[in-house]
């Protein structure tokens, strides 16, 4: 339990690295209805807690007459990982999810075809254009049969941070021509990932990106790259100094001479394999 806080409080920090703003949801306001805690400000509620185990849980548009426009699913699902996921149903209403990356319970977003701010594909979130990946699906290991592969549409153009946060069943991900950005911690703790692939459209690999990413040896990065964030590549945690970042000796990194990739292996000692 006391890793699994740990890794709590590592994709926190990971999420407020991002644009998104956070606030702690519980409050002396916080009221009960039915199985789920909920606060109001300015006329709109947020859950923030849920205490069901139904395999389907659909968030209410409205609470005692008070429309339901944010959920935050970290506060609200975030429960031992050995409890039944789940299939999370979005009403059209939500135009704010909290960490939607982080309990480690949803299995499969369904977001209402009338949400004017997010979508769903084949259980992953997107916003509504389906430009960034927000969340793929969580609670999916091997030992349940997931998926081993995954291609990323080709309308993405981001990926948020903590996209792929701890999707341990993954081992390939391709990425297509057209993705721009690879977000804070996108694919942290992915410990199986043993192939990705990094277009020649992505211009930003930001911090902590490929952190504990164990299987992934090695990573060719195009000279279309001209900023990597720190411990974005090659580095992993130890122990309970979740901050900390340790360099993964064998790393290798190809690319083109005097691009931001040779310059982060020789900034952290990685191999550099010299792309012609």
């Amino acid at each position: 339990m006391k890793l699994k806080k740990i890794i709590s409080l590592i994709i926190t920090l990971c999420i407020l690295m991002t644009s998104t703003v956070l606030v702690n949801a519980y409050s002396s306001n916080t009221k009960h209805y039915k199985k789920y805690d909920y606060t109001v400000k300015n006329g709109e509620a947020t859950i923030v807690n849920y205490e069901g185990t139904e395999k389907v849980v659909k968030i209410p548009s409205k609470i005692k007459g008070v429309p339901v426009t944010a959920v935050d699913c970290y506060e609200s699902f975030c429960v031992p990982l050995e409890t039944a996921p789940f299939k999370l149903v979005i009403p059209k209403g939500i135009n704010k999810i909290i960490q939607p990356n982080s309990s480690g319970r949803i299995r499969y977003f369904k977001v209402s075809k009338n949400n004017k701010k997010y979508s769903s594909r084949d259980g992953v979130l997107y916003n509504k254009k389906q430009t960034t990946l927000i969340a793929y699906k969580q609670y999916n290991h091997v030992k349940h049969g997931e998926e081993t592969s995954f291609i990323v549409p080709k309308k993405v153009k981001k990926i948020a941070g903590g996209a792929f946060y701890e999707a341990t069943n993954l081992k390939n991900v391709v990425l297509k021509k057209g993705v721009k950005e690879i977000g804070v911690c996108a694919f942290y703790g992915a410990l199986n990932l043993k192939r990705i692939n990094i277009p020649k459209s992505v211009t930003t690999i930001k911090k902590y990106a490929f952190k504990d990413c164990s299987s992934l040896n090695s990573m060719t990065i195009p000279s279309s790259v001209k900023k990597i964030g720190k411990m974005a590549v090659g580095t992993y945690s130890s122990g309970d100094d979740y901050e900390a970042g340790y360099l993964t000796s064998s790393f290798v990194i190809k690319g083109k001479k005097g691009t931001a990739a040779h310059k982060y292996a020789k900034a952290h000692g990685f191999k550099f394999k010299e792309l012609k």
